[in-house]
């Protein structure tokens, strides 16, 4: 998705405007290839704008050949239907609303390894054709079993989905969110006593991945709220 508001909008987050151009001395303003609003990465754009200006776009789905079976879709399949009810029953208990979940699918995702495309009130779940590919560097990066790697890439698709109503002003701020949530869930998980070590390992990525949101997604518009490989 995009975010998009006022026709002046600018989002931090990428390139500099040409307003900040000549009052800070930086940079120049970028499309980076999307239809919508030019991005900015001056903080004072963030500072400025007012709560509840910001709102999520639909990413168009037509933007991605979608295909409805492969390896990722048959593992989010086997997620929601499972293990991912116990997610949704924790942050459903926490107050938090979600999108509908219209579906799942495998698509080319480009550099990211999986992504919640949200319209409106609906949201897909999509990882990418390569993705068993990319679960495996991924395990590799963070020291953990692959089956480890895909409970947290799905876990991290699914608090999106969850964000539903949250005030988000930048794709830092949604990135955070997740891993802050998932870091006080797993950290919950470790003390039930039942799969320690994977809990504590998931947690120790969530935390060095929120440590890192800025790293991980810098220079990136809010398009489809990726996981970066």
């Amino acid at each position: 998705m995009t975010y998009a508001s006022l026709e002046t909008f600018l989002m931090p987050g990428a390139l500099q405007c040409a307003s900040c151009a000549g009052s800070h001395a930086q940079g120049q303003s970028s499309g980076f290839g999307l239809q919508g609003p030019k991005v900015c990465a001056c903080r004072c754009h963030e500072a400025q704008l007012p709560k509840g200006d910001l709102k999520r776009i639909l990413n168009q789905k037509e933007r991605y050949r979608i295909r409805e079976s492969g390896y990722f879709a048959d593992a989010a399949k086997s997620y929601f239907s499972g293990e991912g009810k116990m997610l949704d029953d924790y942050l459903r208990g926490k107050g938090r609303d979600s999108y509908r979940l219209e579906g799942v699918g495998d698509a080319d995702l480009g550099d990211a390894v999986a992504a919640a495309l949200i319209d409106g009130d609906e949201v897909r779940i999509v990882g990418d054709y390569r993705f068993e590919q990319k679960l495996e560097e991924f395990a590799k990066e963070y020291g953990v079993p692959k089956e480890w790697a895909k409970r947290y890439v799905l876990d991290h698709e699914n608090v999106h989905r969850w964000q539903k109503g949250v005030d988000l002003r930048s794709e830092w701020q949604a990135e955070r969110d997740v891993e802050g949530t998932l870091m006080e869930y797993y950290g919950n998980l470790v003390g039930t006593g039942a799969n320690v070590a994977m809990y504590r390992a998931l947690h120790n990525i969530a935390r060095n991945r929120f440590d890192g949101v800025e790293r991980n997604y810098a220079g990136r518009v809010y398009d489809s709220v990726p996981i970066a490989a």
